[in-house]
Order: structure tokens, then C-alpha cells, then sequence
């Protein structure tokens, strides 16, 4: 093999190892403790890409689910739910008696309409609403009761794109290495999920609360959220209410013999399709263990980055993947 052959499969390699890096760290901030995922890989011409998770299909539901929740519009719950009633909003207020003709108050004061008092929400005794802001209120206490409970999290590979003049087979090269690093993301001990306190009406789509007596299930669509490479981890829609990447920078920083030069980087990250589920014990503000999971699809995109492994200069172009991010109780 010539000596230009060889620069060219290392190069190519490094290229991969990059993207597939960035990938795997596209998942949440690296930690120290493995456990086990599973790798779904269905072959194909320059991608890689897994069945179908089965948070897919969860996310698929809970989207039909709550698809009108801003109409106030009926929608389907899960089995667990389907006795529950619908709770509607009532927008109307009681207008205010109106003034007879020759009252002599007439020029000098106007009527008012009756303001409509505001709902107390409550932990105890669950909520039926659909309003968002009302589920939000109801959510954070929720959050603040089961605040100290440790979750589960983990990552899933989905798919990879190597980018320009990659090879299949430099991809299922390091498709180990990607797994890898998304193994040493699957934990255990996960804190609470985001900044529940910190979460503002607006950084969710829609929302529903489901009470059949015995318990309220939360269904949330939140905002999808596109960052650059430092995205912040409890900045942002998703940040918030679930945490993101705390900054592809950091992550790539601590990889030996590479380095990046991020002031000629164009990329994104996207996290798409995030859904909020929690079951709820009416009687007690506690957690359903089983019936709660936080989700979303991380999608990073790099449209170009320039990189040097050792001494050898590499550009990436029209790179990307994608990984499944899930926190459950």
C-alpha cells in the first residue's frame, strides 16, 4: 500500500471516529458508570439503523393523544385511563348585570364583568384539566414531592451518517466505539429530570392531566429545541424539562490527539418529538414506578467542522445521526 493510500484510510477513519464521538456524546453529559443497552443495527448503504424502539411508538401515542389538547377537544388516554372523564375548561365569565336606562351612576362609572377565580391546584386529590398552565402548577409539585427519587436513563443508538466520501465499512468499524460511549451514559442514579421550577408555560406545546379516581397521568408535548455546539444542559425548551447536551465542546474536549476548531464549525443539535408521561398517586403526590418516562430523539447535524488528529488535518461535511434518549420511573 502506497503512502498516500495509507494517510487516506487514516484519514477516513479519524473522520468517522468523530462523527461517530459526537454521535455518542449527543446523548447527555459523560458519566463514569456502564450498564446495559442494546444495539438494533439493520445494514444499509451508508447508514446504519436500528428497529423501531419501543419509545417511538410511545411517543407516537402519547402525540395522537394530546394532538388537540389546545382545542379542548376530547382525545384517547391509555387503557389505565379510559374510565377517567374529561375535564373542559369553562373560558365564559358572567357578565355583570347591565345598568338601567336613566340610572343617574351612568356618567361616571362602567360596568365590569365578574373576573373568573382562578383554580386552586393541589397535590393531593390529583387534577383532571387540560389547560397547560394548570398541568404545569400541578407538575412541579409533583416534581418537588418526588424530588430526592433516583431515575433510570438511557441512550439508544438509532443511526449514523458518515458524511462525504465515507465507506460502510469505516462506519461498522466504529459503531462499537459509539455504543460504547453511549453505555457509560446509561445509569442508574439519575437525579430528577431539568429544572421543573425553572420551566415557563411556553416551553411546552400542550399538556394534559387524566384523573380516574385512583390516579392522574400527566401527558406533556414540549417545545423541540435546536442548539449549537455549547449548548447549555438546563438551558432551552428541553433543558428545562429534561436536561440536554451540556455542550459538544466539552465533550470533544476530553478526547485524546484531537482537537477542533470550533470558530469554523457549522452544526446543530436538534431534540425532537419531547413527551413527558407521569403517573401519579392522587392520595399521596408519589410517583407510579413504571408509569413515567421523559423522552426525545437527539439529532446532531454537522454541516462542516475542521479537526486534527495528531498531525493529520481532516474536514467533516454532511455528517449526522441520531440516539434516543429516555429517563424512566
Amino acid at each position: 500500500m502506497t503512502n498516500g493510500k495509507v494517510k487516506a484510510t487514516i484519514l477516513k477513519s479519524v473522520s468517522a471516529l468523530l462523527c461517530t464521538a459526537i454521535l455518542a456524546c449527543s446523548g447527555i453529559a459523560n458519566t463514569n458508570k456502564i450498564c446495559e443497552t442494546k444495539l438494533k443495527i439493520n445494514g444499509g448503504a451508508n447508514s446504519t439503523v436500528s428497529e423501531k424502539t419501543s419509545s417511538d411508538e410511545v411517543n407516537e401515542q402519547f402525540f395522537d393523544e394530546i394532538a388537540d389538547v389546545e382545542d379542548n377537544s376530547e382525545a384517547p388516554v391509555d387503557e389505565e385511563t379510559e374510565s377517567a372523564e374529561e375535564y373542559t375548561i369553562d373560558d365564559s365569565n358572567d357578565s355583570a348585570p347591565a345598568q338601567q336606562a336613566g340610572d343617574s351612576s351612568s356618567s361616571t362609572s362602567t360596568s365590569k364583568p365578574a373576573k373568573e377565580e382562578k383554580k386552586k391546584i393541589s397535590l393531593i386529590g390529583g387534577l383532571s384539566s387540560n389547560n397547560k398552565e394548570e398541568v404545569l402548577e400541578y407538575y412541579k409539585l409533583v416534581s418537588k414531592k418526588n424530588a430526592n427519587l433516583l431515575f433510570t436513563k438511557t441512550l439508544t443508538f438509532i443511526d449514523m451518517r458518515g458524511g462525504k466520501n465515507m465507506p460502510q465499512r469505516m462506519i461498522d468499524i466504529f459503531l462499537p466505539i459509539a455504543q460504547k460511549a453511549l453505555d457509560k451514559n446509561t445509569v442508574n442514579d439519575e437525579p430528577y429530570p431539568g429544572k421543573p421550577d425553572k420551566i415557563l408555560p411556553s416551553d411546552w406545546q400542550a399538556a394534559k392531566a387524566v384523573n380516574d379516581g385512583t390516579y392522574t397521568t400527566i401527558y406533556v408535548k414540549v417545545q423541540p429545541q435546536t442548539d449549537g455546539y455549547n449548548g447549555k444542559k438546563y438551558e432551552g425548551s428541553c433543558g428545562r424539562s429534561m436536561c440536554v447536551l451540556d455542550g459538544i465542546d466539552q465533550a470533544l474536549a476530553e478526547m485524546n490527539a484531537v482537537s477542533v476548531d470550533f470558530s469554523q464549525t457549522k452544526m446543530v443539535v436538534n431534540y425532537v418529538n419531547p413527551i413527558i408521561k407521569l403517573k401519579v398517586k392522587n392520595s399521596t403526590g408519589e410517583l407510579v414506578k413504571g408509569g413515567c418516562e421523559w423522552s426525545y430523539r437527539t439529532n446532531p447535524e454537522i454541516d462542516y467542522m475542521e479537526a486534527k488528529f495528531l498531525t493529520f488535518k481532516i474536514h467533516i461535511e454532511a455528517a449526522g445521526g441520531n440516539v434516543d434518549y429516555s429517563v424512566k420511573y
